[in-house]
């Protein structure tokens, strides 16, 4: 039996429909392109023509002449401080103990003492700071400890996420899922791109990017692999799980930048301290997620994705903790 033929009057509105879906998709993806390529390029040009800033204060008075036993003198500059969320203030242990600055080195290698004339720009631009230690100048500082395999492996890996977001965004069929991961890729991809350009960027930019990379995409994922691993929730449930999680990054980004913005270094590090606690429990969560997963009775869809996940999770954490560990056992 023949089925009764479409009438032409429905079935140009759905044609019309699905142009228009495609159109939609199609500008959404380019906007998104656009979007990931400028962070990736402005990160790119920060790192190979930005100019270094330290951010750290330093004493008023001035440079002060010093002479050890030997009767060799050099000129050394009190730090004092260090703007909160700034380069100084991460990679100088500055308040345990007087902190003094003796020589700069340029992007050359060009290592220059302290003199008298010295000014404050010159040092929080140089690329190297010289601390003085132990009545000797030695101590050298770098604004990046990345080396240049580092910083094409990060850019490769936020080149990656953002192609994948633009293929999820341009391809996949169901809307809230593919926002999900979109969004996730994004965050990846903004996270490693700016941390390729480590010591080289704007501060504010600086401390988005630790929020990012240690608040927002952390949750993202976390949340991600519970909507992929465990469907058959309850969808309210599942969704005020997500707004908890979700409010709790965002209260963490936004807490960082206001303590970042108003220059109150306690209060920031107690952000950070609180915010390692929700990274903590995102990972304690995936990694629940996916054990039980693989255990429980669920569809062969759901195992097979737990057993992926649980691949990747292990391949991922154990060699980057191992790296983290070995150095405090060696």
């Amino acid at each position: 039996m023949q089925s009764p033929a479409v009438p032409p009057a429905q079935i140009l509105p759905a044609a019309v429909q699905l142009r228009r879906s495609n159109t939609s998709r199609t500008f959404g993806a380019v906007l998104l392109g656009l979007a990931t390529f400028a962070i990736i390029s402005l990160a790119v040009l920060a790192l190979t023509i930005g100019a270094t800033n330290w951010e750290i204060r330093l004493n008023p008075v001035g440079p002060k002449s010093v002479c050890v036993s030997s009767g060799i003198c050099t000129e050394i500059w009190e730090i004092t401080g260090a703007t909160t969320g700034g380069l100084g203030a991460s990679s100088l242990a500055i308040g345990s103990s007087p902190l003094f600055v003796c020589a700069t080195i340029d992007s050359l290698g060009q290592r220059t003492a302290l003199t008298p004339t010295t000014t404050a720009s010159t040092i929080n631009h140089a690329e190297q700071l010289v601390i003085y230690d132990h009545n000797a100048c030695q101590t050298i500082v770098a604004s990046s400890t990345l080396n240049f395999q580092t910083i094409i492996t990060y850019d490769i890996i936020a080149l990656i996420c953002s192609v994948l977001g633009i293929l999820l965004f341009l391809h996949a069929t169901e809307r809230s899922l593919a926002i999900h991961s979109v969004a996730l890729l994004v965050s990846l991809a903004f996270a490693f791109g700016w941390l390729s350009a480590e010591g080289n960027i704007p501060r504010a930019i600086a401390v988005l990017d630790d929020g990012v990379a240690s608040y927002v995409a952390p949750t993202l994922l976390m949340t991600l692999i519970w909507r992929l691993l465990v469907p058959n929730w309850s969808r309210w449930i599942r969704q005020a799980a997500f707004a908890i999680f979700g409010a709790a990054a965002a209260l963490f980004l936004v807490s960082l930048g206001i303590t970042a913005y108003f220059d109150l270094p306690d209060a920031y590090a107690l952000n950070l301290t609180l915010g390692d606690g929700l990274i903590l429990v995102n990972i304690l969560l995936i990694l629940g997620i996916v054990i039980t997963s693989n255990i429980r009775p669920a569809n062969q869809l759901v195992r097979g994705n737990a057993r992926i996940l649980g691949v990747g999770l292990f391949l991922g954490l154990v060699p980057f903790s191992l790296l983290s560990l070995l150095p405090l056992l060696l």
